[in-house]
Parts: structure tokens; sequence; C-alpha cells
């Protein structure tokens, strides 16, 4: 098989049915052996909103766990169409089905529109809008053949919930993970070329802060504190490694996104 090019793999992907391109997200995971302990796809009726889940430790869904919403579409994923999809998993967390995740990833081959991006980026503008459309769109997608109104309890407890756990991740990113995993030759026949070197800022950018203020809250959960300021990683010599890492990660996950074609 002829080594795979970004044109070619971005072609095959966009391609792809919505379940091989949950397979492709469960087999994107599982190659992330250091992030998770076990990957599992759960994407057709009954998931609850869940289409594959990873746990970062070995008590499942009472532990720590990251849900992957996966959304095969013909263009950007839109608000209306993540909004259900955020409502349902509040509702059956709501409802004690299981503990909210960590965090509720949108994978989607052409990405997230403007739009969403921006909600995303600011879990008040997100709540909001979430309220804003559960009764008038929401509540007959939540649960088949019924109704589920935002009132009462449910109300109290979406006004309460911690709406920073939506993101999403960019197919440049996804590419850029799936290429350094024991699957990518056996899907896509070969390497692409190094990714292009990143050129890190010494100084901190406007496009990585959303991205970075994430890392941070992350960063505060495996050290129980709150870090307000990159700065103040000084004290903790792991963590201010990884994240420079990550920063180096981030840039070249843009240089590869820069290069995908339109």
């Amino acid at each position: 098989m002829s080594p795979a090019t970004i044109a070619s793999v971005l072609k095959e992907i966009r391609a792809y049915s919505a379940t091989e391109w949950e397979l492709f997200i469960e087999e994107w995971l599982r190659g992330l052996r250091k992030k998770y302990v076990e990957v599992k796809r759960l994407g057709m009726s009954g998931d609850l909103g869940r289409d594959v889940v990873a746990f970062a430790d070995g008590h499942g869904l009472d532990g720590i766990w990251d849900n992957y919403q996966c959304k095969h579409l013909e263009r950007p994923l839109s608000g209306p169409v993540a909004g259900p999809e955020i409502a349902k998993l509040i509702y059956f967390v709501f409802l004690k089905k299981f503990r909210a995740p960590r965090k509720m990833f949108f994978v989607a081959p052409r990405d997230v529109s403007t739009e969403l991006a921006n909600l995303l980026s600011s879990p008040s503008k997100l709540k909001s809008y979430v309220q804003v459309h559960w009764n008038s769109g929401y509540s007959k997608k939540i649960v088949d053949h019924s109704t589920v109104p935002l009132e009462g309890d449910l109300a109290k407890f979406v006004e309460a919930f911690d709406f920073s756990i939506f993101s999403y991740y960019q197919t440049s990113e996804v590419i850029a993970d799936h290429r350094t995993t024991a699957y990518w030759t056996e899907r896509f026949g070969g390497l692409l070329p190094p990714p292009p070197r990143a050129a890190v800022p010494p100084a901190i950018q406007p496009q990585e802060s959303t991205y970075l203020g994430q890392l941070l809250a992350v960063y505060g959960e495996l050290k129980s504190c709150n870090f307000g300021a990159c700065t103040e990683l000084s004290d903790h010599a792991d963590l201010s490694e990884d994240f420079d890492r990550q920063r180096e990660r981030f840039f070249q996950a843009e240089g590869i996104h820069a290069s995908l074609p339109r």
C-alpha cells in the first residue's frame, strides 16, 4: 500500500459511514494507551448519548471517564445538532443513569461550526443556549416518543450543571494522534510525512488561551488545587514539562489543520 497523504486521509474519513466513523474514533482512542485504561463503543440504540466512552481509571462509569460524541455529517457540526446531545447527556446524569463525565468531546470529520466553537469555548453562553432551546427544540429529542420539559428539579439541575465539560476535537488533532498509533498503517497504508515543526511563542497567544485554561483545570484536578495562571506551575516540575509539551502539540496541530484541504 502506498503512503497516505493528508488529502487522501481526509477524503477517506469524510466518506465513512456513521458506524465506521465511530469505529475509527474508538480505534484512535485505543491507541492512546497512556491516556486511557479502557475504551468502549456504545453507539447504538439506547446508548443514552454515549457513542464512545473512555475510562481513565479502573472504575468505569463510576470513575473518571470521557464521553466522545461522534457526528459524521456533510457539513460542520452545528449548535442545533449538538444541543440535543448535550441535553440528553445532562438528562441521564440527572436520572443517575451514570455520573457526569470528566469531558464530553464532539468529534466530526468536518469539525464544528464557528457558532458552536464559540459556544463550547464559553460555558456560560453554552448553558444559556441550551436552556433557551430546550423546551422549543430539545424536549422531544431526548427520549423516543416522549417529551422532557425543562422545569422543576431538572431545570435547577441544568442551572447548576458544569458546562465546561463540553468541548470538541478538530480533525487535524485526531489525525495527528492517530498517525502515532499501531492502527495507522493498516488503515491508511503508510505514514504521513512528519508533521511541521511547531514554533512555540514564548508568550501565551490568544488562540491557545481556551485550550490552556482547560489544561490548567485538569492539572488542578490532579493536584487537588486551582491553577489560575501558567506561571503557578513552576513549583511542579512534572506539570511544567507536560505544559511545554502540550503547547508544542497545540501549535503542531494548528500547523496540520492549516494544511488540510477545505
